[in-house]
Parts: C-alpha cells; structure tokens; sequence
C-alpha cells in the first residue's frame, strides 16, 4: 500500500499479509470437504452444531420441556440421564 513520497520508491510502501486470507480459505476448504464424511457417521438423533438436518438443539429441548410437562400433569415420576460421550 502506497503511503507518501515518490511513488517509484519501494520504501514509500507498506508490505500486505496476504497470510490470514490464505490461512481462512485452506481451513475453510478442508472443512468443507471433511464435514460431509463427519456428518454421515453422526446419528440423526444428534442435532447439535449440524447444519441442514431440519431440526435442531432447540427441538430436543422443546421435547425435553414437554416430557417434564406431562410427567408433571400425570404426577409420574420422571428421571432424565445427559451423557456426553468422548472417544
């Protein structure tokens, strides 16, 4: 980028890093291709952080809600287990 001075001076430039741009667009690449392969071993039953399932985190705890809410109306007890699994 040109700052002031003779125009034909290379010291009157400021240097660019072009870095960050490249270094977002390879992530953004390989992202794109290994999602879909990541995507496919997932189970539909698990809606977080996926794109284009027709449902998300907040359908699971709209359900969640409902269950309490009819185990609450029926005097039923209700136990509720999260796990979260890591390989």
């Amino acid at each position: 980028m040109y700052k002031k001075g003779d125009v034909h001076d290379i010291c009157n430039y400021r240097p660019i890093c072009l870095l960050l741009v490249v270094y977002k667009l390879f992530t953004r690449v390989i992202l794109n291709r290994i999602s879909r392969t990541l995507d496919k071993g997932q189970p539909c039953e698990q809606a977080g952080i996926r794109r284009g399932r027709g449902f998300s985190t907040i359908d699971h705890i709209h359900t969640i809600l409902k269950l309490i809410k009819v185990s609450r109306e029926y005097k039923l007890p209700l136990r509720v287990t999260f796990i979260d699994l890591i390989r």
